[in-house]
């Protein structure tokens, strides 16, 4: 009783089987969708904001540093302390991503 290997069980079990491979074919073709989710790309937008944020604050501590070593030392230009801090002469902040992508 139960699980006796009856024809009625052997097709429920393929038609099982069947039905498990279709999922699967189409949850591979819905993954191929996944960068289109709306959800997805709030996450990917909410991370570039973050990266930009976080960015900009560390080219604005750059910055901070300039002013502090030319008040120390008014003689320095910020050419030669970037040099010194191997960063390029024309270092300024990003522009706000929501223009660049």
């Amino acid at each position: 009783m139960g699980r006796d290997d009856t024809d009625s069980r052997r097709k429920k079990l393929q038609k099982y089987k069947d039905l498990q491979d279709m999922i699967a074919k189409v949850d591979v073709e819905l993954s191929k969708f996944a960068a289109s989710d709306p959800k997805t790309i709030e996450k990917k937008q909410k991370a570039i904001k973050c990266c930009w944020t976080n960015a900009n604050r560390w080219i604005d501590n750059v910055f901070q540093i300039l002013t502090f070593a030319k008040k120390k030392r008014p003689d320095l230009k910020d050419k030669d302390i970037l040099k010194y801090m191997q960063l390029p002469e024309e270092l300024d902040y990003l522009p706000d991503p929501k223009h660049g992508i």
